[in-house]
């Protein structure tokens, strides 16, 4: 399964611009997330983590490539080892699976961005935006 989405990250006078993706297990809150990603435009990491049992696993960091104003792309590949993402046709990161990727029925999209494509090429997968 890939997940390509494009858009860009309004330009907010407020403090905290932030926006987030989830491949969830099913569409309630709480449940498994395999891959949470998070963005908070002002600072200057992003986060990737996952919810298991309720749970949260360690957060990877890293450098945060988005900039309020400006359009990005990003494409989420799922491997048998992880999820390769891409931004702007550039590597990001590598995050491997902790929980089966066979489990994601939903792909969860929040925050402040203006999304202006999103396809999801194989997989049985809902959208919320």
């Amino acid at each position: 399964m890939s997940v390509y989405m494009q858009g860009t990250v309004p330009e907010h006078n407020r403090t905290w611009v932030y926006f987030q993706v989830e491949f969830a297990c099913d569409q309630h809150k709480g449940n498994d997330v395999p891959l949470h990603f998070r963005s908070h435009i002002n600072g200057k990491t992003v986060g990737f983590s996952t919810i298991q049992d309720g749970r949260w696993g360690k957060e990877e960091k890293l450098m945060n490539p988005f900039q309020k104003g400006k359009h990005f792309e990003v494409l989420w590949i799922v491997h048998d080892f992880g999820y390769q993402v891409l931004v702007n046709r550039n590597t990001l990161c590598n995050y491997n699976h902790r929980i089966p990727p066979q489990n994601i029925r939903v792909i969860r999209i929040d925050g402040d961005l203006e999304l202006q494509s999103l396809s999801v090429i194989g997989g049985q997968v809902k959208v919320n935006i």
